[in-house]
Parts: structure tokens; C-alpha cells; sequence
């Protein structure tokens, strides 16, 4: 009995020895929202030092009806803030997208943002250049004047000439003219399908240097459906030759599956080097380890938990992470109905891992996931999205696991490069340490693949992750530039730091610290109201001036943003210290003038728990005819499943005759059933008013103006 009694308590204490590292969020915002989203965007946008999520939305949710972006920004201090007003349209224009992605295309040190595979047959992708004041300005180029029905966009400096450019995700490449604009190259090297009899789905792609010779090569995966119904999936692997072409080569012959093959995930997963690939299969059809054995070829493994039959369909990506910093790349898989994670055992292997919560949790459809280190304490956390769900019961909702970290040692960094593209990407980070005493060197590549296409290393926001288990000290680390062909390497670098290092300059710094700017925790207030000054006495006179709607008013530094409401009312949440309060002229429509009697700007002191009021702006128009008198519109529908006006929640409810202004009215159908035809739409506005041009953006409607009513009618 006491033999017995002792091998239990044995096994009880080895089975305690390791510490859950994830814990599950349940009380911030971005996992509260109810978001149907199958794809994650982390960025630092702002340069704040800190990485804030951008959410693409493909499915109307309660908090989202009109599928627009979600923008949560990151307060530094482990909590996020939903950012509703963004100029340039961010999170007011609904893209109903299904990708997203932060990238500086135009090499300004500001992350730009790129969305596409709208929904809306009528929607191109749309390219967000960020204008490093806190707005964006939708530009338009080669690349967002397209629209690709596609899971997967991928950018990547092919031709190493210092600027990025673009793959579609279908059979076309766009090379940078390093002006802001891109060239589609013809003839494509790209597969194209030419047997009308069979279906082919260009499933995803992702950019690598599988090859280690400095030029980024392409992974195209195109499935082929069979008359079987069974799907040939066909990874077409496109090498860079360097001088502005691509060879097709396949890493494996085809091989079937029930579905499309839609998720893989790059990284050196055995620290030879060599980048090795990982692929998505569906039950009963394994999923697909290739070892890269280096020379320009792969070959597959078999065996092992990785590449076992998974109970359930996995239409989505994967990732490797070093999420424990213990020198070698872990995996993790979502599936539309499990996660699974799988530990690196740094010999080659892996291990199912069911102990921590990341495992034990039921996903409804997820198909991608995050690493991120959003609290910046070097232990990598878990962000997974959640694509589908009924939007009624608010079951459905995304999910982040935080990472509490262990005694092992870890370094991060951030590169930025000069004569290479400024966000570096196709840059090689190489690091030497003794770990558990023997030698191991680690390879990660910064990359612009997506959440579902499994980003090189695991680590979001082109931010650099390696761990180093019990080694304290780097002996070496070595960064490979790709436009400049350089090698910096740096000696006995200490762990634990979160570093930056730029293109030619021979040393290693502090990473820009945190900045918790928005919003601050123990914020100070500034109000005020933005009016027509009608009689020119810098007072709001009710009955004589009227207040304006939907204006931008701006605080610098920062800068920060606010819009002013129906009653010409902004408020202000701000960190202590002293600002510049005035105007914005960020948009076209930002053209009103501030009366002589008062100041362009207010200058405010702001302490915390301050309260700062009547910080109010009397302007006017500098048009001949003035504005007496208060308006108002009436809109009424025959439909009522139509909605309107848009963009949400920025219209100028009390407009004034005489002074241009562009309305917009979105007309939805949110019934179950075809509206009869015709519906209408009818905008009546006050007499005074000069209608100088109506237009209709569907070819099924068209739009007509009668007595001062403007009328679209259509199918909806």
C-alpha cells in the first residue's frame, strides 16, 4: 500500500510541474464585440511602440449591421478602445471584407492599410494611406482598383529594388513604380486555368525565400475540383530567378482532399535554416508537413500529431510561434470547431498539447490566428478570430489568450530598412545562443502573409519574436537585408529587450517605449461647440446661428480627432499636458472660416480629472449668400428594410441653403425577400435648396428629382 501510495503522489507532482502559460480574456472590448471576422490585422499605425488591432467584417453582427471595419486601438496598458472616427473613411466605409493587412506601401514610416475580397460584387479592394496625423486618406491605384474574390493578397519587394510590391491572389503580380502606383506584369507568370470543364480556386498564397538566395519567392495553392468532387490541390511554387522572372515548380505532386487546401504556414520549424512549410487537410485526408531539405527541394512528412487526421474541417490558417521561449517554433490550429496545439519538442517532433485553455475552448468557424505580443512583455499571446455565428445570441465572439510567460529568456525587435523596403519585409534575422548547453541558431523572416496564410515565425505587426530559453545573453545575431544585400552582426547581445535596429547603422536601440495617448486612463476633458456665427458676434445665438454637424476638430499634439454631433457639441479625452485645440482641414469638406473675433486655435492646459468648457468655434462661410434660418431633411421610404443615410452617423442633419454639401443615403434590403419593384428612397429638402447633381451608384436604380424630392427607385 505505501508503494502504492507513493508512485501516485509521484505522478500527481510531475503531472503540476508546468504552469499554464494562457489565460483567457473576457472583459475587453475586442473580445466582446461580436465581429464575424476571418482574418486579423495588427499593426503599430501610429508609432506608438504598441500594435492595435483593425478587424475586416464579412458578415453583419448586431454590433456591425453595416459590415464596416473595426479599429481597436491599444492603450499600453493591457486594454483596448474601439475607434469609431477615423477621417478618410477606415471604419466608415462597410467593405464587407473578408483580408486586411498593415503595410507601409509608399515608404513614409507610416503603416498604410489594405483591405479586399469585398463581398459587394460592386466593391474593389480599397488601399487606406495612412497620412501620419491620425487620418487616412483611400487613394487610389492599380492595386485598389481591383477586386479579387480571394482568401489570400500578399505583398513582397520581388525585384529588391527598395519598394513592395503586390500579388493578387489570382494570377496577377504588380510591380511598384516606387511613386505610390503599381504596374501589372505581363505576361503573368502566375497559373491560369484554360479548361472551361473544370473549376479551379485560387485557394491562397504567401511569400517566402525558400531558397535562401535573397529574392522573394511565391506559393500560389490552387485547388482543382475533380469529377469525383474531390479537389486536387496544386502547391505551385513560383522561384524568383532575380532578374524580374518566376519559374513554376511543384513542391509536391497534387494530391486530393474534400476541400480547397486554404491554410499553410511557413517557418524553421528544426532550426536547419531552411524555411519548412506547413498545409491544411480535411478530415479524412491528413494535414501536410514539407520539410525543406535545403537544396530547392521538400520533402513530406508522415508521421507525427502535426499531420494527423483532425476530427473536424480546417478551411483556415495556421502559425508557428515560439510561444514558450524555448528556442524552437511551436504550431498552433485553429479549425471550425477546435484549436489545436502542437509543442515543438526541438528534436524535429511535436506533441499534442490538451492542457492549456487554448485547446479547450469550441471555436464556431474560426479560420486564422494571431500572435501578437500585445502587452509588449515578450510572451507571445493568441488572437483568434471568429468568422461565423449566429449574430442574434452574441455566442459568437473572438477570442484572445494572454500569455503569462515563463522564466525563459526572449528578444524582439523591429527593423527598418533604408535602401530595402522601410518595413523590411523579406529582411533574415539569424541568432546563435547556447541553449540547455548546445549551440542552436535560429532563423525567422519578416514577412507581409496574412493571419490565414500563416505569417513566417508566428509574430503579427512585422515585429520580430525569438526565444532563447535559459540563454541570457545572444552570441550572435545576424541581419540579412534584402534590397542593399548587407549583413549586420552584432555580439553578446543581452535577452529580454524589445530592440530596433536600421538598415546600415551599426547598433541596436530601445525600441520606442509605449506611449498610452489613447485614450489615458485618468483622461482630462475639453468641450466646445462648433457654430454658423450668422450676426459676427462670436456667441451662439439660438434662433439665429445654427450649429454644423460631422466637422473634424483637431488636438496637437497627438494629433486626436473628434467629430462634432447633431448639435455642433465635441468633447475631447485627453492624457495630461497642453494642447493646440482647432479646425481640422484634413477633408475636401473641412472649408469652414473662423470669425475674426476669435482665435484660429485654444491653447489648453489639460490636468487630470480637468474639465476644460466653452472651447467653442464661430465660423462662417465664405459664400455670398448667408444662412438664416434652421433646416431640416425629411426622408421617408417605401421599403423598410431600407437604411440610411450614410456614412453612419455622419450627416449634416441641420443643413443650411446656400452652402454646398454632399448627402449620401445607403439603400439596403435587410428583409427575407425581394422588395417590390419600384422602391424608393425619397429625400425631401426645404425650399432654398439648390440640387446641383443626383446620381445613383447601382445599375439597377436610378435616381430623379421632383419639386425638391429626390427620388431613387429600384430593385433592392
Amino acid at each position: 500500500m505505501k508503494k502504492t501510495l507513493l508512485f501516485v503522489a509521484i505522478v500527481l507532482a510531475c503531472t503540476n510541474l508546468r504552469a499554464q502559460l494562457f489565460t483567457k480574456v473576457t472583459n475587453q472590448i475586442i473580445v466582446e464585440d461580436s465581429a464575424n471576422s476571418v482574418c486579423a490585422a495588427w499593426g503599430d499605425y501610429n508609432n506608438a511602440g504598441n500594435l492595435s488591432l483593425y478587424l475586416p467584417v464579412w458578415n453583419p453582427s448586431p454590433n456591425d449591421i453595416l459590415m464596416q471595419g473595426l479599429m481597436y486601438q491599444n492603450n499600453c496598458n493591457g486594454n483596448f478602445t474601439q475607434i469609431t472616427a477615423i477621417p478618410g473613411g477606415l471604419v466608415s466605409d462597410p467593405n464587407e471584407g473578408i483580408g486586411a493587412y498593415w503595410i507601409d506601401y509608399n515608404n513614409d514610416g507610416n503603416l498604410d492599410l489594405y483591405t479586399w475580397d469585398s463581398r459587394d460584387p460592386a466593391q474593389n479592394n480599397m488601399l487606406y494611406k495612412n497620412l501620419g496625423n491620425g487620418s487616412f486618406e483611400k487613394v487610389n491605384t492599380a492595386v485598389s482598383s481591383i477586386r479579387t474574390n480571394r482568401i489570400n493578397c500578399t505583398f513582397a519587394d520581388f525585384n529588391n529594388d527598395g519598394w513592395l510590391d503586390f500579388y493578387t491572389g489570382d494570377s496577377s503580380i504588380y510591380i511598384s513604380d516606387k511613386h505610390g502606383n503599381f504596374t501589372r506584369m505581363s505576361p503573368s507568370p502566375i497559373f491560369r486555368n484554360t479548361d472551361p470543364t473544370q473549376l479551379a480556386l485560387y485557394c491562397s498564397a504567401s511569400c517566402v525565400d525558400y531558397n535562401n538566395d535573397g529574392y522573394m519567392d511565391l506559393l500560389v495553392i490552387v485547388a482543382i475540383q475533380q469529377p469525383s468532387g474531390q479537389w486536387a490541390n496544386n502547391l505551385f511554387m513560383y522561384t524568383n530567378n532575380g532578374h524580374g522572372g518566376f519559374t513554376q515548380s511543384l513542391i509536391a505532386p497534387p494530391y486530393l482532399d474534400w476541400f480547397p487546401n486554404y491554410g499553410h504556414a511557413w517557418g524553421d520549424y528544426d532550426n536547419d535554416g531552411n524555411i519548412d512549410l506547413w498545409v491544411n487537410g480535411n478530415p479524412p485526408y491528413p494535414n501536410h508537413l514539407f520539410h525543406n531539405n535545403g537544396d530547392g527541394t521538400f520533402t513530406e512528412v508522415h508521421t507525427g500529431p502535426v499531420v494527423a487526421v483532425q476530427p473536424y474541417n480546417n478551411q483556415g490558417g495556421a502559425s508557428f510561434c515560439d510561444y514558450n521561449n524555448d528556442g524552437w517554433l511551436d504550431l498552433f490550429q485553429p479549425t471550425l470547431y477546435q484549436n489545436y496545439l502542437f509543442d515543438n519538442n526541438g528534436d524535429g517532433t511535436f506533441t499534442q498539447d490538451t492542457t492549456e485553455i487554448v485547446t479547450k475552448d469550441s471555436i464556431e468557424e474560426s479560420y486564422g490566428s494571431a500572435w501578437v505580443d500585445y502587452n509588449n512583455n515578450g510572451a507571445m499571446d493568441l488572437f483568434v478570430p471568429v468568422g461565423w455565428g449566429n449574430a442574434d445570441n452574441f455566442l459568437y465572439k473572438n477570442v484572445i489568450y494572454q500569455n503569462n510567460g515563463n522564466s525563459n529568456h526572449w528578444l524582439e525587435f523591429k527593423c527598418v530598412g533604408v535602401t530595402s523596403n522601410r518595413d523590411a519585409i523579406g529582411a533574415r534575422i539569424y541568432a546563435k545562443a547556447t541553449i540547455k548547453g548546445k549551440p542552436v541558431t535560429q532563423l525567422r523572416e519578416i514577412n507581409a502573409n496574412t493571419t490565414t496564410a500563416g505569417e513566417s515565425g508566428g509574430a503579427s505587426g512585422h515585429i520580430v519574436h525569438m526565444g532563447f530559453g535559459d540563454a541570457s545573453v545572444i552570441d550572435t545575431l545576424k541581419i540579412v537585408w534584402p534590397a542593399s544585400h548587407t549583413t549586420q552582426i552584432f555580439t553578446n547581445v543581452p535577452a529580454k529587450q524589445i530592440l530596433q535596429n536600421t538598415e546600415g547603422v551599426n547598433n541596436l536601440t530601445a525600441a520606442t517605449p509605449c506611449k498610452p495617448d489613447f485614450p489615458p486612463s485618468n483622461p482630462g476633458y475639453v468641450t466646445g461647440k462648433l457654430f454658423s456665427d450668422i450676426n459676427n458676434n462670436c456667441s451662439y445665438d439660438a434662433g439665429v446661428d445654427f450649429p454644423i454637424a460631422n466637422q473634424l476638430i483637431k488636438a496637437s499634439p497627438g494629433p486626436y480627432f473628434v467629430y462634432t454631433d447633431d448639435n455642433g457639441n465635441y468633447t475631447f479625452s485627453l492624457p495630461a499636458g497642453t494642447y493646440s485645440i482647432a479646425l481640422s482641414q484634413e477633408r475636401q469638406e473641412d472649408n469652414w472660416a473662423v470669425r475674426s473675433c476669435q482665435n484660429d486655435s485654444f491653447v489648453v492646459n489639460v490636468m487630470a480629472g480637468d474639465t476644460i468648457i466653452n472651447k467653442n468655434f464661430a465660423v462662417y462661410r465664405p459664400l455670398p449668400k448667408p444662412c438664416n434660418g434652421s433646416f431640416s431633411l425629411t426622408i421617408s421610404s417605401m421599403n423598410p428594410g431600407i437604411q440610411g443615410p450614410c456614412p453612419h452617423n455622419l450627416i449634416l442633419t441641420n443643413p443650411c441653403p446656400g452652402f454646398e454639401w454632399d448627402y449620401c443615403f445607403k439603400v439596403q434590403n435587410n428583409t427575407t425577400s425581394t422588395s417590390p419593384s419600384p422602391s424608393y428612397l425619397s429625400v425631401t429638402f426645404p425650399s432654398g435648396f439648390l440640387i446641383q447633381s443626383i446620381s445613383c451608384t447601382d445599375p439597377l436604380c436610378n435616381a430623379s428629382l421632383s419639386s425638391g424630392v429626390l427620388t431613387n427607385t429600384g430593385i433592392i
